[in-house]
């Protein structure tokens, strides 16, 4: 189990998602009299109308990288030996015209080393030289440059800088003594968003920095009653989407990204939400959900099973996508469970022979 639990949590910035890391973590009260709806397809209901060209992507807990065609239900999959590599996390390009995978390769001195490889149009031969500590990474809107996010474990330091694509260069816009998670750029080109961490993991709040470094500024309110984790830009730029942590609970919100304004999204208690994304349209939201089980409970496997759920951008019509991990109803028909969600594409060269459809 340690193993399975590993190949999940690979990378500390995707890995604080492990349920039972919330249980003494934050200042606020645990949920009481809150219905807990399951977030699954309600009976009678219909589908949202699926996003035009838009593709899923997420990882099992083998390692294996996936595919879901959201409009036709076709899965493809690029198999990983996750004895030797790790997907930590993949982003497209607005456009689709390339992938960048963020790959941990162990080696046989049990020593890891990590690459940026990017694939799709005019794509480098060569991975990216990048340090070992990089957790997370993000696209500039025009595919030329990303986004870096190091954090140095035994220092305690987390860095931001820009990579030049085409030169290599890098710049770096923001250092600290903060645990720096879940970087995005903006539609619109002119900021970023992440989320701060103390080093102990009990607070964190979201903010936005301008590219050059400068006016750094607090979105969520920094009082310490949620901990605050994985912004991310609605496709025009004007508010964001993250979790809040309390005790016992993850619930999703929506944060202006101009005025700090939010609104509470989720209100279900048996999943704890991740990782939300917007589909490349902003119809659909599409997160990571866990299994919620008791503090005494010793069903550890049930405790770290993972799935896609997906909802409207105001928090309404929750509903499992992959696999529903709870069993309390069937989910579509899925070959891998603990699907973890790294995020959308548009079609486009990225999908090239690596990948395979599935046979369902």
């Amino acid at each position: 189990m340690r193993l399975k639990l590993a190949l999940l949590a690979v990378g500390a910035a995707i890995l604080l998602a492990v349920p039972i890391a919330w249980a003494c973590a934050s200042k606020a009260d645990a949920p009481t009299d809150t219905p807990t709806p399951a977030p699954t397809q309600p009976s009678g209901s219909a589908s949202p109308a699926p996003p035009a060209d838009a593709y899923i992507v997420y990882r099992d807990d083998t390692g294996t990288l996936a595919v879901r065609d959201f409009a036709t239900a076709k899965t493809y999959h690029n198999p990983i030996d996750a004895t030797k590599e790790v997907i930590v996390l993949t982003r497209c390009t607005p456009d689709g015209s390339r992938i960048a995978y963020l790959k941990q390769i162990f080696d046989d001195a049990h020593s890891t080393t990590r690459d940026v490889i990017i694939r799709g149009s005019n794509a480098p031969s060569d991975p990216l030289t990048v340090s070992s500590l990089v957790q997370w990474i993000a696209w500039s809107p025009d595919g030329n440059k990303l986004a870096m996010v190091e954090w140095n474990g035994q220092k305690k330091q987390g860095k931001i800088y820009i990579y030049d694509i085409a030169t290599g260069q890098k710049t770096t816009i923001l250092e600290g003594d903060q645990y720096i998670g879940n970087i995005g750029w903006s539609p619109l080109g002119d900021r970023l968003t992440f989320y701060l961490q103390s080093s102990d993991f009990r607070e964190a709040d979201i903010y936005t920095l301008k590219i050059d470094g400068s006016d750094k500024k607090r979105l969520t309110p920094g009082d310490g009653s949620l901990i605050w984790l994985d912004p991310a830009w609605s496709p025009d730029g004007k508010w964001l989407v993250a979790a809040g942590a309390a005790l016992q609970t993850v619930q999703l919100y929506r944060i202006e990204a101009d005025t700090g304004v939010v609104t509470q999204l989720t209100t279900s208690n048996d999943i704890y939400k991740r990782n939300p994304y917007f589909s490349p349209d902003g119809s659909i939201v599409a997160y990571t959900g866990s299994v919620v089980q008791p503090a005494v409970s010793v069903n550890w496997n049930a405790l770290h099973q993972y799935a896609i759920f997906t909802m409207k951008p105001d928090g309404t019509d929750e509903r499992a996508l992959t696999a529903d991990p709870r069993g309390t109803t069937p989910g579509p028909n899925d070959p891998f469970l603990n699907a973890y969600m790294l995020g959308w594409c548009a079609p486009g060269p990225w999908l090239d022979d690596l990948w395979t459809e599935a046979q369902q």
